[in-house]
């Protein structure tokens, strides 16, 4: 069995290695709405909750498995940010050595929106994709609609790299506010 510190450092890896393809653009529907402009009544379909949270758990395991720290970045609110990008490096270099054939996966992902289905809080389980261990169960995390996607908030990437990166965890929420 693994040891904790063991466990942590690869999820820190993981953390830091993780991106999500579902943080694209809205495409072709926003380039529509935008062509067709502003009208007296607007309707708006009602939230889909479903849909919500398969592009939560699709961002959020992207953030998990890809290798390319831009990609991880491209999931993250605010991963753009130069202070918390040079951290996050910061937090990636120092846990890269540690890492192992270990693939993390976030899994039985239950999240509360807010009203206006801006926000979402929940919690996570984390696994190892290639056999289901549960690694971690009933972790935290919230994301954020953001340029038309779902994103992890920076302060949710520092909790899970700060387990591998104890000592830039700190650096890392100030570098999220």
């Amino acid at each position: 069995m693994r040891s904790m510190k063991h466990v942590a450092r690869i999820l820190a890896v993981a953390g830091l290695a993780i991106s999500i393809t579902a943080c694209g653009s809205g495409g072709a529907d926003d380039a529509e709405s935008d062509r067709a402009g502003t009208t007296a009544a607007t309707t708006t379909a009602p939230f889909d909750e479903t849909a919500a949270l398969a592009a939560i758990e699709t961002s959020f395991n992207c953030f998990l498995q890809d290798p390319s720290a831009d990609a991880k970045m491209a999931c993250v609110e605010g991963g753009d940010k130069p202070e918390f990008r040079a951290v996050y490096e910061q937090i990636y270099t120092a846990t890269e050595a540690t890492s192992t054939a270990l693939t993390p996966k976030a899994t039985n992902i239950r999240v509360t929106y807010t009203s206006d289905h801006m926000k979402a809080e929940g919690t996570y389980d984390l696994t190892n994709a290639a056999d289901g261990t549960v690694l971690i169960p009933g972790q935290a995390a919230s994301f954020v609609y953001d340029d038309g996607a779902w994103k992890l908030t920076r302060v949710s990437v520092c909790d899970l790299s700060g387990m591998g990166a104890p000592d830039l965890l700190a650096p890392c929420l100030a570098a999220a506010n």
